[in-house]
């Protein structure tokens, strides 16, 4: 069960802006890292700057607290909206992968 998590930027071996999300779970502490995609066609997923995406993830942050891990996709599909431009496909990706380890 999700008990919290945390969003921040680090930077990757292209020394490019990432994310990182901190999932704390009553089974551990979890982390993974996304970099910023560099595909900008019509059918990728809508990327935002990291200090856009710690305001979304404070405003969607209740719809994951007291989550079961498996069911973080469920709620990344529904609340992301089509190819995630409402959370971020960098967002949903990092969270998705924290979850599951």
């Amino acid at each position: 069960m999700i008990k919290d998590f945390s969003i921040s930027s680090v930077v990757n071996s292209k020394n490019q802006k990432s994310i990182r999300i901190v999932l704390k779970s009553e089974n551990g502490k979890f982390s993974a890292s996304v970099p910023s995609g560099t595909s900008v066609g019509s059918h990728e997923a809508r990327e935002y700057m990291v200090g856009v995406e710690k305001k979304i993830a404070e405003k969607i942050k209740k719809n994951f607290i007291g989550l079961d891990e498996k069911r973080v996709d469920d709620v990344l599909e529904k609340i992301g909206g089509n190819l995630f431009e409402k959370i971020g496909g960098d967002f949903a990706l990092a969270m998705s992968i924290a979850s599951a380890r």
